[in-house]
């Protein structure tokens, strides 16, 4: 059995942008510390489902243990090294890879079947208990991404919506899908993944507000109304896609109508930073 394993902290990573990023996205919030099948763990079959027991734990500020009593319970077979996240979307790994320190010549990376494995960046293969004890550099930044070849095109206004389950689920993974890859920069590619949601499930929620994020986020700020306004009909709970539909409005001078956004992400997300801002400063003072 492992002890217990301590990293030095990691002074140059940060958990407030990884928490950041998440938002950027839509998401309310994003978790700092993820769980690892790795090196130790055991893997048992147990009632139609597998049991993890023995976890890494990776906290983006203060480091990585390795827990000999955790145990998790999944419904499908966990591959070697794979991030045990459970219900928490792809866009939650994805930055924390931008965002947090890992164990030297470690990579996040999506694999086939659509989750994140840590491994070895070289070939791939899962770490070592020594291995998971060297401290990385910390990430380096992701630059802007290009925006010039991203297609922002917008399907139809949705006159169905799919209501076969294995439609309505395929139509999520591809929204997952597109989280990823706008966490890790790929706007063009997530824009791609997010139409294909919506050709799954026109009335996919998550597929629209997508597209209007990054609309808002590249400029384009009357596409990103029309999608934005689709999705927050579609499903008004969506904090961060009021805000990004916030944003648009006041981009293009519809002020009123910016405050009503940013109001109605705040009765939703209290804490969402950009909104209450943004609100703030177009409200005029009492």
């Amino acid at each position: 059995m492992i002890s217990f394993l301590f990293l030095i902290t990691l002074a140059q990573a940060d958990g407030l942008d990884c928490v950041a990023c998440c938002k950027d996205a839509g998401m309310v919030g994003c978790p700092t510390r993820i769980k690892v099948h790795g090196d130790g763990s055991i893997v048992t079959r147990e009632a139609g489902a597998w049991r993890v027991s023995g976890l890494w734990r990776l906290d983006c500020d203060t480091g990585a243990k390795y827990d000999d009593g955790g145990t998790l319970v999944m419904m499908d077979q966990p591959m070697a090294g794979q991030v045990l996240r459970l219900a928490s979307p792809l866009q939650t790994v994805a930055c924390f890879a931008r965002h947090c320190t890992l164990p030297q010549g470690a990579c996040l990376q999506p694999r086939t079947s659509g989750e994140y494995a840590l491994s070895n960046c070289t070939d791939n293969r899962m770490l070592t208990e020594a291995e998971m004890m060297i401290t990385g550099q910390a990430p380096v930044a992701t630059p802007s991404p290009s925006t010039g070849d991203v297609d922002l095109t917008l399907p139809p206004p949705a006159t169905r919506c799919a209501e076969d389950a294995a439609l309505l689920s395929a139509a999520q993974a591809q929204v997952y899908s597109a989280d990823a890859k706008v966490g890790m920069g790929n706007f063009s590619g997530a824009a791609d993944t997010y139409r294909a949601a919506l050709t799954i499930d026109p009335c996919s929620a998550g597929g629209w507000a997508g597209l209007g994020r990054i609309a808002t986020q590249t400029g384009a700020h009357t596409i990103a109304v029309e999608a934005l306004e689709t999705a927050t009909s579609l499903r008004t709970h969506d904090a961060g896609a009021w805000a990004h539909l916030g944003q648009s409005y006041e981009a293009l001078g519809r002020v009123s109508d910016a405050i009503r956004s940013y109001d109605q992400a705040l009765s939703i997300d209290t804490s969402h930073e950009t909104a209450r801002a943004r609100r703030d400063a177009l409200k005029p003072a009492p």
